[in-house]
């Protein structure tokens, strides 16, 4: 029989690769979420159930307050007065207000979902209580640690500045290599049909033995 997996599931730690939930959690009703999380929103798991998923992916309600850090992605349930720092994540310096309620585009980047929480922001003002979609790597902040980890890091400039000036030396060095190595002087003499090189006569003037006076 196959293993019937929920949009909410991540591979076990045996696993080769966990691939990070894209399930549009923010832009659906608090309802809908707790339906394809398979958890009543009044009493939430039954004991076995809990249990299971406990060991698995951690808690599925959590209940969040001010300077507590929110410990794996969510849905919220309720939210009353409630500001988070998401700078972690969106860069964004001042908390944002979060509300349950307001209908958020599918599309949505991060800091444009308010009624979700993320993994690693801390809760600034008021409380919350919100639905566990997605823990460890599967979260938004692991998602970016992933693409991080695997992005090959671009060289400093030192670097390269040590790359130019090797490229530099390397080609100066060619061209002495060619200057030096070079031939110089006069062609040789052509040789002769008996492989002895012919004789030339000499470009400098001959002189004559020098006449003695008559006596």
């Amino acid at each position: 029989m196959s293993e019937t997996r929920t949009p909410h599931h991540r591979p076990a730690e045996g696993d080769h690769l966990i691939e990070p939930d894209r399930t549009p959690w923010h832009a659906l009703p608090a309802g809908e979420v707790a339906a394809l999380l398979q958890a009543a929103p009044e009493q939430g798991l039954s004991a076995g159930e809990a249990a299971r998923r406990l060991g698995r992916h951690g808690p599925d309600r959590l209940r969040e307050a001010a300077r507590e850090r929110v410990p794996a992605d969510g849905r919220l349930l309720s939210a009353a007065s409630l500001e988070v720092r998401e700078s972690e994540l969106t860069g964004e310096a001042q908390p944002v207000a979060k509300s349950a309620t307001g209908r958020v585009e599918e599309e949505a980047p991060p800091a444009d979902r308010a009624n979700a929480l993320f993994m690693n922001t801390s809760v600034t003002r008021g409380r919350g209580e919100m639905l566990v979609t997605a823990t460890g790597m599967a979260t938004e902040t692991g998602r970016i640690a992933g693409l991080l980890a695997s992005a090959k890091p671009a060289p400093t400039p030192l670097q390269r500045q040590i790359s130019t000036l090797s490229r530099t030396l390397a080609l100066i060095s060619a061209v002495v290599v060619a200057v030096v190595g070079a031939p110089t002087g006069s062609p040789a003499a052509a040789p002769s049909s008996s492989g002895c090189p012919r004789w030339r006569p000499s470009a400098a003037p001959r002189r004559s033995a020098p006449t003695r006076p008559a006596r």
